[in-house]
């Protein structure tokens, strides 16, 4: 397939949707699956805050403080947690990121 018809076939496809190039749609692209991922990342932090009733930043204080104690499932959460918490601010910076391109 030569370099015009892809073009042709491209415009075809893109047009319905409202986008005027391929970049723009690529770009589209993008910012919804950041909005995804923090869509994501935002229920778990929600599911914690729930469970246990307090910010993530608490939490880890909590957690900090504990000495000579073992509570696995805490353990288990906070890094579960950390890990969600640390994926929402990225997300949320590459979403703002995205957002200066538009």
């Amino acid at each position: 397939m030569d370099i015009a018809e892809t073009k042709k076939i491209t415009q075809d496809v893109l047009t319905p949707f409202h986008f005027s190039s391929l970049e723009d749609a690529g770009l589209t692209l993008l910012h919804l699956s950041c909005l995804a991922k923090l869509s994501e990342y935002k229920l778990d932090d929600q599911r914690f805050k729930k469970k246990y009733g307090i910010s993530f930043d608490l939490f880890k204080k909590r957690i900090d403080e504990k000495i000579n104690e073992e509570c696995f499932e805490e353990e288990d959460d906070f890094m579960a947690w950390k890990y969600a918490h640390d994926a929402l601010k990225y997300w949320e910076k590459k979403a703002k990121e995205i957002d200066k391109c538009f």
